[in-house]
């Protein structure tokens, strides 16, 4: 009897030995199966994650396992000083590809879906790369008799605080003493010699990107030597001293 306990006794422990191996087994197999994101990052710029866990620099590729259906992550593109980021690559099994914005990627869905699972489960390889580009350079007015005065950023982005476009800035409130829309203002006047609108004015503001390049002046006066050759400032200066077009729709128009 002794005997046949003992027995018993082993044969339970050796096949509990072999559930628990059985079981690691299959966790080992679970961790390592599943589909991969490949983040590839050029020059200019980086990804990151909101969520802090991930990060890959510029000239690196990074790979980010997927593999049960908790993964969440929104990776985002971070463009360095001087870069643009233009979108994410479209490629096949690229992720994201052409859209502007954070690239969320969740796996919660795929649990009722066995199509979504099986590519889950499977060995297969996603792409996600953003792409970036030099930002061009600003364009910047001075005005005054020596173009002595700062008079805003022609095409930074309408929320910039120097933007001649932020109606609530300092150089794109039809009230500010140093905005080209002000009526009533030096620069702004259809009638002052320091006006981009006045069709006869000789010191009309002068053009400079941020890379310190000049642009021309910014004027209605088709006579003024030097006068811009950018087709949009030809077309918005022509339209502000046209006396059909009131000052303030010509923003609207140009302002967007």
């Amino acid at each position: 009897m002794m005997n046949n306990t003992r027995n018993e006794v082993e044969e339970s422990a050796v096949k509990h030995n072999s559930t628990w191996k059985l079981i690691a087994g299959l966790l080992a197999a679970l961790t390592l199966a599943g589909c991969k994101i490949e983040v590839t990052v050029p020059s200019g710029g980086s990804v990151v994650t909101a969520s802090g866990n991930f990060r890959c620099d510029a000239g690196e590729t990074c790979t980010v396992d997927v593999y049960d259906i908790f993964f969440a992550e929104v990776f985002e593109a971070v463009p360095a000083q001087g870069q643009v980021f233009t979108g994410w690559r479209e490629r096949q099994r690229g992720l994201c590809g052409g859209s502007l914005d954070a690239c969320s990627l969740e796996t919660a869905g795929m649990a009722d879906n066995p199509s979504l699972m099986a590519v889950l489960e499977s060995d297969q390889v996603f792409y996600l790369e953003p792409v970036f580009e030099k930002q061009a350079p600003y364009l910047i007015l001075y005005g005054g008799e020596e173009q002595q005065f700062f008079l805003g950023c022609i095409n930074c982005p309408a929320a910039h605080f120097e933007s001649v476009c932020n109606a609530n800035g300092s150089y794109g409130s039809p009230y500010a003493a140093y905005s080209i829309w002000n009526e009533s203002g030096d620069f702004g006047s259809p009638y002052t010699n320091f006006s981009p609108w006045n069709i006869f004015a000789t010191a009309a503001p002068v053009i400079y990107d941020t890379d310190g390049l000049f642009y021309g002046y910014l004027t209605a006066n088709p006579s003024q030597q030097g006068r811009t050759r950018l087709s949009l400032l030809i077309q918005l200066t022509d339209f502000a001293a046209d006396p059909q077009y009131t000052l303030a729709s010509v923003r609207a128009w140009f302002c967007g």
